[in-house]
């Protein structure tokens, strides 16, 4: 199967590749190495990697202006990573959401070369609001830019298959976490600040919660709606425990032994107070399974942080 993953170099995104390459399939990477999110040199030693490991070339392609046609030829399916992450910037930077998210979207799918048999769309619990609890039924009321850039993309998405018989699946990730994990996030950064033997910024009071997905478990449920069959359905992938930020840190805390030294500030506007994801669904019908716990997940996470600052304080 000839595959287009974009924001390939990405944290799911060369997980994502790497996996579907060890499945024999033939993917096309693309990404642009946005240096609106985080530092866009992760991303390019994650395209070593791959282009080390398995051969690959990631082809760099930003998606708002770059010429599409040749990209989108000849490819069965496309699965769109590819986006500008995060909620505090989407305040002051709409619109770099709005063109990552939302129009980039829009120029992969109507592109005149699109000859994918479907499309899979990367989605978010951002989409659900300050509280992302129950199943995709539940209604969508963003609590932030973010998320209203991502559910217009959903919308988006849903009115092509409406009109024009696009053949897609939308996958709601919730926080996805796990070794390799974006150095913006809130458990790598965690991690960082207590090997460097820094302060610990919660915005809050540290009890908002979380149904996290381990990269290996939203990797899984990926590649199972990529082999599947379309069917124009909307999926929440996420893990079944919650925990809260504290809790989370005192995990991490104790697997690296280093007691955290936490600064409280404000809550910050569009953070989410809780999320209760229901994957049901997705266990039905695309046949996910939840293999890593949390506390487990965030463990391994805080070793394999750990062995990386190791390795890079040695250079």
């Amino acid at each position: 199967m000839k595959i287009l993953v974009t924001g390939a170099a990405g944290f799911i995104g060369s997980a994502l590749t790497e996996e579907l390459l060890n499945r024999a399939h033939d993917v096309i990477g693309l990404d642009c190495f946005l240096e609106n999110s985080y530092d866009p040199q992760v991303k390019r030693t994650r395209a070593a990697r791959l282009k080390l490991n398995h051969g690959i070339e990631i082809i760099e392609i930003d998606l708002r202006k770059d010429v599409l046609d040749n990209v989108v030829k000849h490819v069965d399916v496309v699965v769109n990573l590819a986006a500008m992450p995060g909620l505090t910037k989407s305040w002051s930077e709409f619109q770099v959401y709005v063109d990552c998210n939302l129009l980039a979207v829009d120029r992969l799918i109507r592109n005149k070369n699109y000859s994918a048999s479907r499309f899979i769309q990367a989605s978010t619990s951002s989409v659900y609001g300050k509280y992302a609890i129950g199943d995709e039924a539940s209604p969508c009321k963003p609590f932030s830019p973010y998320g209203v850039s991502k559910l217009a993309a959903e919308n988006l998405i849903n009115a092509y298959g409406l009109n024009f018989d696009l053949k897609y699946t939308i996958l709601r990730y919730f926080s996805v976490y796990g070794p390799g994990q974006r150095p913006d996030m809130g458990y790598s950064k965690f991690c960082d600040a207590l090997l460097r033997n820094e302060e610990i910024t919660i915005y809050g009071d540290g009890t908002a919660k979380r149904t996290n997905t381990y990269i290996s478990d939203c990797i899984d449920a990926t590649v199972k709606s990529i082999e599947g069959t379309p069917n124009n359905k909307t999926f929440n992938i996420c893990g079944s425990q919650q925990i809260s930020v504290l809790e989370a840190i005192e995990v991490i805390s104790q697997e690296l032994e280093i007691k955290p030294r936490i600064v409280f500030e404000a809550k910050r506007p569009g953070d989410q107070v809780e999320t209760l994801g229901n994957s049901s669904l997705a266990s039905k019908e695309l046949d996910f399974v939840e293999k890593v716990k949390i506390y487990d997940g965030i463990r391994m996470q805080a070793r394999s942080h750990k062995e990386t600052f190791r390795l890079n304080k040695s250079l």
